[in-house]
């Protein structure tokens, strides 16, 4: 059955990303390829793959779909990074494009595909992450900041610099790595303004403790 689509000058029988049917002008039967574009939006809109480890083709229920992996055997060979769809008693299969997104059942993960490979969503490499920013540059940023302190002693010790000027201190968290000894709790504030950010006293545990 003929469709086609004129765009630039060049008649198409299918759109470019999905390779959806178009149907043509004056076209019989327009119902047909209707319902075809309707099928592969229902494979590929909000993908869903049961697994993307399975070389093996599985014994599938109707409408599921794999990711075919590398070297698998069987109705899949050949097929390797192929999206496997179960339809009618037999499999049928497309390849994934570019920024097409997936969840992957067996695993709980989604991942999105870059032209080449599947990936795991990106998350955030630094400390810092802006929350909104200006037209003229002025930003609201958050901001994690940490500092290891060892060979402490005395009453009191000072880590200068940690809070940068101006900053809003939304939460404070200590952690105690090693024995301490003749102390059974401390406190985690601003030095001399105490009321400025609200002090943690923490409980050090009877294992941590060296009396």
């Amino acid at each position: 059955m003929g469709a086609a689509h004129l765009q630039r000058g060049v008649f198409m029988s299918e759109t470019q990303r999905f390779n959806l049917p178009l149907i043509a002008a004056a076209q019989a039967q327009k119902h047909i390829t209707h319902n075809e574009a309707l099928i592969r939006l229902d494979r590929l809109m909000h993908l869903a793959l049961v697994s993307r480890s399975l070389i093996t083709p599985p014994t599938a229920q109707e409408g599921e779909a794999y990711l075919v992996p590398n070297g698998a055997s069987g109705v899949w060979a050949g097929a390797d990074g192929q999206l496997a769809f179960y339809e009618q008693g037999s499999w049928i299969f497309t390849s994934p494009v570019i920024g097409q997104t997936a969840f992957v059942q067996d695993e709980g993960c989604h991942l999105i595909f870059d032209g080449t490979s599947w990936l795991l969503p990106e998350t955030p490499t630094t400390s810092e992450t802006v929350l909104a920013q200006g037209a003229l540059g002025a930003r609201s940023w958050h901001k994690v900041i940490e500092a290891d302190l060892s060979n402490l002693s005395g009453g009191s010790v000072t880590a200068p610099g940690l809070i940068p000027n101006r900053a809003i201190v939304m939460c404070v968290s200590t952690r105690t790595s090693e024995m301490v000894q003749g102390a059974s709790s401390y406190d985690c504030g601003i030095l001399g303004k105490q009321t400025n950010l609200v002090a943690i006293w923490v409980l050090l545990l009877a294992a941590a403790i060296s009396e």
